[in-house]
């Protein structure tokens, strides 16, 4: 397995609020460019800054690798992940299912991740949670 990816699995199987985040200099280039649902960033820097925006509020994060696809300079990942946050279903776990295409040289150089945004957040939300309930409910009968 390449070097990158072998700390990339390292760093995302670890429970992420209090996570070391001067670390992902080690995992990613200078110049990364990383994509998710939510926002798309250039730079280790901004990177890093986007992460402990992210962690802030939430009372846990952590993932669960299930595979690595790995060809010559990228890899495929899938994964869950499991988030608790006190404003979503009451700081229940949430579980998502996504997945993570990764370009590498000596580090990773682009992360794209794929994942349902609105199984992440819009259906526990509680008044707009209910009203995507219902609609994804009758769009699939």
């Amino acid at each position: 397995m390449n070097h990158a990816l072998e700390k990339f699995q390292d760093f995302y199987r670890q429970q992420l609020i209090g996570a070391d985040l001067t670390r992902l200099h080690k995992i990613y280039s200078p110049q990364i460019l990383f994509i998710d649902p939510v926002d798309q960033l250039i730079g280790i820097d901004a990177l890093r800054v986007y992460f402990q925006h992210l962690m802030n509020g939430l009372g846990s994060c952590r993932f669960d690798i299930s595979t690595i696809q790995e060809g010559d300079a990228e890899a495929f990942v899938i994964w869950q992940m499991h988030i608790r946050h006190p404003r979503l279903r009451s700081g229940a776990q949430i579980t998502v299912d996504g997945s993570s295409h990764l370009k590498f040289t000596a580090q990773i150089d682009y992360h794209r991740d794929y994942y349902d945004l609105g199984a992440m957040l819009y259906e526990h939300l509680p008044l707009l949670g209910t009203a995507v309930r219902h609609l994804k409910g009758r769009l699939a009968s």
